[in-house]
């Protein structure tokens, strides 16, 4: 979800102690004190959209059977391994 605060928050957290993601969004014209994203995360985000025919800006119904297709356990293997490099 574009401007959902992912980021406000991950920073949020980062000065209470969490450790932050490890590869961050650069800066950038926009936004130049910098993005608290992760890449990975971001990327993943936008390939599970991608295969659902949306982008974060369009919203389409996601049919029953896109969530029992078999590329959705390479998805969730992908997600937990992000977890694991970025967030230790």
């Amino acid at each position: 979800m574009h401007r959902s605060g992912t980021s406000l928050l991950t920073k949020i957290l980062t000065i209470m102690g969490a450790t932050p993601p490890a590869g961050l969004l650069l800066p950038s014209v926009d936004n130049p004190i910098g993005y608290w994203e992760a890449l990975s995360v971001i990327a993943l985000n936008d390939k599970l959209l991608c295969s659902t025919g949306n982008t974060w800006k369009t919203y389409r119904a996601i049919p029953d059977r896109w969530f029992n297709e078999p590329e959705r356990e390479d998805d969730l293997e992908v997600a937990l391994r992000i977890i694991e490099e970025e967030f230790g």
